[in-house]
């Protein structure tokens, strides 16, 4: 009888991806990377809330496998000391987003840092604070960085047309350099009890 000799390659079946719809939370929708959690750290917006802190970035080109968004949660011992402690605010946090998964950004990779405020805080507490983010504080902070965005180009669409008609040299007035007011100095408004911003602090491994 004549075998047939297969390679590894054929014998191999394609992994089976499982669904995330409903309230599930697979492994796929977990940040595991340090890498990921520097990004996220590093270029991610910002959410200081009560409760939690929330940082979000999107993760459409971290890679092909990545097609969903993705929960990271910090619960660092300086602040919670027990293991037992840690353990009860990551369960409450991941039952807020698998609960609630229609309500986060889509494609994004989403980072939330637990404290003492955290643990001492009703589970309703900090459903309706992350429901919050979600609701309000990412579209606000998406139409914003639209709107930085769309003034960019134009200032760059503008300088561009500059360029081609050949720069000016700036009108001088007698005495040498031009008279300009200095810029007008003073603090940004204040905003809301929450604040979403750009921030610049690197995550650390998750203790």
């Amino acid at each position: 009888m004549n075998l047939i000799a297969t390679t590894p390659s054929e014998r191999t079946t394609p992994a089976q991806v499982e669904p995330i719809d409903g309230e599930v939370f697979r492994p796929r929708e977990r940040i595991k990377s340090q890498t990921d959690f520097n990004r996220v750290g590093r270029f991610g917006r910002n959410f200081n809330g009560n409760v939690v802190r929330v940082q979000w970035s999107p993760n459409e080109s971290v890679g092909p496998d990545v097609t969903c968004t993705r929960l990271g949660i910090k619960a660092p011992k300086k602040h919670i000391k027990r293991a037992v402690d840690r353990n009860l605010v990551k369960r409450r946090v991941r039952d807020v987003f698998r609960k609630n998964k229609s309500r986060w950004p889509a494609r994004a990779d989403v980072v939330v840092y637990c404290s003492a405020a955290t643990l001492a805080a009703p589970y309703a507490e900090l459903e309706r604070e992350m429901l919050y983010w979600g609701r309000e504080v990412v579209p606000r902070v998406a139409e914003r960085d639209a709107e930085k965005s769309a003034a960019a180009a134009a200032r760059s669409e503008r300088r561009g047309r500059n360029g081609e008609k050949g720069s000016r040299a700036p009108r001088r007035t007698a005495g040498g350099d031009e008279d300009r007011a200095p810029p007008a100095r003073g603090g940004d408004a204040s905003e809301s009890a929450v604040r979403s911003e750009s921030t610049g602090a690197v995550a650390t491994a998750e203790e």
